[in-house]
């Protein structure tokens, strides 16, 4: 059954001068691997050789494939980091703005243009442009793994705009979702989740991340801060 899978493999992918090639070759190679085995064994191979052949011939064309595949993705990476490292040290924001979209645009599945994509979220930010930087952190959130630091940054650079936007319920969502990725951000996330709350009136919420955080050892500055806050939170 899997010989007649690799004959037919072998039938709809393998025609052309270079395949026969490499056909005969391995069947010589084959038969001098024959020489080596007890005659038993070279019975049996010999009357599969034909299967064998196939299997090989499919198995060398897909890691031709892969390979070739592999080194696309690296000249992509190559070229995506290239174009990242000249927008980073622009100073012209125009020009660094575009070479940032230049990267997104045509090497979209490169872990360089997701970080360009955080990148461009801040530059336009920078430039005034918060509904557009919100998308591109959005877009950011998207492209990156959870587990990466790419991933929680995005969904603070979020809340941060929805903040500052007048959206304080939607940024507690987007902090406590930086918060549950567990990478190292955790205390920052809280500090900002306590704030957003307390400015969209969910105390609950808001006292809830200033207590957690208390159970995060805060430096003395924060525990001060965490202090006056739950004061202030419970007043209310």
């Amino acid at each position: 059954m899997e010989g007649n899978k690799c004959m037919k493999k072998d039938k709809d992918l393998m025609e052309g001068g270079s395949v026969s090639g490499l056909r005969e070759d391995f069947k010589q190679f084959l038969n001098e691997l024959l020489t080596l085995l007890p005659a038993g064994a070279r019975n049996f191979l010999k009357g599969y050789s034909r299967e064998i052949l196939s299997c090989v011939i499919v198995l060398v064309l897909a890691i031709v494939l892969f390979a070739g595949y592999s080194s696309y993705i690296e000249g992509q990476e190559r070229r995506a980091a290239t174009l990242f490292g000249s927008a980073i040290h622009e100073r012209d924001l125009d020009k660094k703005v575009h070479d940032l979209k230049t990267i997104v645009k045509e090497h979209g599945s490169t872990d360089t243009a997701s970080i360009a994509l955080a990148v461009l979220a801040r530059a336009e930010y920078n430039s005034g442009n918060r509904e557009r930087a919100l998308e591109y952190f959005e877009k950011a959130e998207r492209n990156s793994s959870r587990d990466h630091e790419l991933y929680a940054t995005s969904l603070m650079g979020q809340g941060y705009i929805l903040e500052e936007t007048g959206k304080p319920k939607e940024a507690v969502k987007k902090f406590d979702q930086a918060i549950q990725t567990d990478i190292g951000f955790e205390k920052i996330a809280l500090l900002d989740k306590a704030r957003a709350a307390k400015a969209a009136g969910e105390t609950a919420k808001g006292l809830d991340a200033l207590n957690r955080l208390l159970s995060e050892n805060p430096g003395p500055r924060e525990l001060e801060f965490v202090k006056f806050e739950l004061l202030d939170m419970k007043r209310k």
